[in-house]
C-alpha cells in the first residue's frame, strides 16, 4: 500500500493525460472485483486516484479527448490523436489495418521529429512488426527525443540486424537501464559475455535503471539459454532492487528445482507470499 501511495503522489502527476487515459486498463485487471470488495479499507488518495483511471477507461474519455472512431482507418485515426484523440486508439486501428496500410504509417512516422508522433508510431507497432528495415529504426535511436520509442519497436524484433546491433548498443556506458533491451528478442548463446560485462557496471546505475536491467534480464532468460537461465536467475534474486523481480527469479530457480539449498531458510522470510509458499511446499 505505501509503495501504491509513493507511486500517486511522485509519479502519476508526471504522467500525460494518454497515459492517464490508460491507467484505467490496468486498473481495471490488476484491481478489478477486489477494489469494490476493500474500497472502504483504501486511503482517500488512493481510492480517488483508482475511481478516477477507472472512469477515464470506461466512458474513453480525457480532457479535450476526440470520441474513438472505429471506422476510420489507423492513418486517419493517427491525425485525430494530433487534434487530440485518444493514442490508445492507434493500437486498436493498427491491428485492424492491412500491411500496405501498416507501412504508409511507418512511412509517415518513422522520421518522427515530435514526442507524439515518436509515440503514435509506438503505439502503432506495439502489437506487430513494423514492416521497414530494422537499420531505419536503429538510425532513430541517435535522436534522445524519440529514443525511447524506437527502442520499445526493436527491442520485439528478432532480427539479424537488430542482434548485430545490440553488442554495441549493450557497451554504452554509464548504466542507463536499456542497455539488454535488444536481446530481449535477439539474444544467442554467444551473447553470454556481452550479458555478463553490462551486469559487472550494473551496480553504478541508480535504481530505476537497475530494475529496467533487471526486466530484460528477466526476459532474456524466458529464452531457450540452459544453464545460463539458472545462472542469471541467482544473480537477479541477489541483487534485483524489486521485489516482484526477485520473486519471480526465485519462483522459476523453485520450478526448475535449481533454488540453492543454504537460500532456503532465507526465503521462508521473504516479504513475497508465492516464495514461501513454494518454500513450505518443499518442506
Amino acid at each position: 500500500m505505501q509503495g501504491l501511495e509513493w507511486l500517486i503522489n511522485h509519479r502519476l502527476p508526471l504522467l500525460p493525460d494518454d497515459d492517464l487515459y490508460e491507467v484505467g486498463g490496468w486498473v481495471e485487471d490488476a484491481v478489478g472485483q477486489e477494489f469494490d470488495e476493500c474500497r472502504n479499507e483504501l486511503p482517500q488518495s488512493i481510492r480517488e486516484v483508482i475511481e478516477d483511471a477507472v472512469l477515464r477507461k470506461q466512458t474513453n474519455a480525457r480532457p479535450t479527448a476526440l470520441r474513438p472512431n472505429p471506422s476510420l482507418s489507423v492513418m486517419e485515426t493517427i491525425d485525430r490523436v494530433f487534434k487530440g484523440g485518444v493514442l490508445f486508439d492507434i493500437v486498436k486501428a493498427a491491428k485492424a489495418a492491412s500491411e500496405s496500410e501498416l507501412i504508409e504509417v511507418a512511412e509517415r512516422l518513422l522520421p518522427a521529429q515530435t514526442s507524439i508522433e515518436a509515440r503514435s508510431c509506438g503505439k502503432a507497432f506495439s502489437r506487430q512488426p513494423i514492416p521497414l528495415p530494422a537499420g531505419r529504426l536503429i538510425r532513430r535511436l541517435e535522436d534522445p527525443e524519440v529514443q525511447h520509442w524506437y527502442l520499445q519497436i526493436l527491442e520485439r524484433l528478432d532480427h539479424p540486424e537488430v542482434h548485430d546491433f545490440a553488442p554495441v548498443w549493450a557497451a554504452r556506458r554509464p548504466i542507463d537501464g536499456i542497455q539488454l533491451s535488444l536481446f530481449r528478442s535477439t539474444f544467442q548463446i554467444t551473447d553470454e559475455a556481452i550479458v555478463d560485462e553490462v551486469l559487472a557496471d550494473f551496480h553504478g546505475a541508480d535504481l530505476d535503471d537497475q530494475h529496467c536491467i533487471v526486466l530484460d534480464l528477466l526476459k532474456i532468460t524466458c529464452k531457450p539459454i540452459d544453464v545460463r537461465r539458472t545462472k542469471w536467475l541467482k544473480w537477479i534474486y541477489e541483487h534485483s532492487p524489486c521485489s516482484l523481480c526477485r520473486s519471480n527469479a526465485g519462483g522459476g530457480l523453485f520450478r526448475m528445482g535449481e533454488f540453492p539449498p543454504e537460500w532456503m531458510d532465507e526465503v521462508l522470510f521473504d516479504a513475497e507470499t508465492e516464495l514461501r509458499e513454494l518454500r513450505l511446499n518443499r518442506a
